[in-house]
């Protein structure tokens, strides 16, 4: 059920959520900035996302490191997701559910 709600919501998710409004656009810096600060990427870490959505942050860090793996219960969210990302995987699961051998 929620990953259809997720599906619905793709289309207009990151415009509404980042970009619409003063206040939008202000939590967009201030979220990216406080990422930056303090995740610190480097080239050599690997990073796992769990809820990428639409990728605005898997776009962001992915330059910035070796890796990163990007989780997400919606299909369309993660379809967006990849077409602004780099040095990215994508898994489409309920991250209670995802199994890796992978550390981060």
């Amino acid at each position: 059920m929620t990953s259809m709600y997720w599906d619905k919501e793709s289309h207009t998710y990151e415009e509404r959520q980042w970009k619409k409004s003063k206040v939008s656009r202000y939590d967009y810096q201030h979220t990216r900035n406080s990422l930056i600060l303090h995740l610190k990427p480097s080239r050599r870490d690997k990073i796992l996302e769990i809820g990428c959505g639409a990728g605005t942050w898997t776009g962001l860090i992915g330059p910035m490191c070796s890796k990163i793996l990007a989780v997400d219960i919606s299909r369309k969210m993660i379809k967006k997701a990849k077409e602004k990302s780099i040095n990215s995987k994508f898994v489409v699961s309920d991250f209670l559910s995802l199994t890796t051998n992978k550390s981060f």
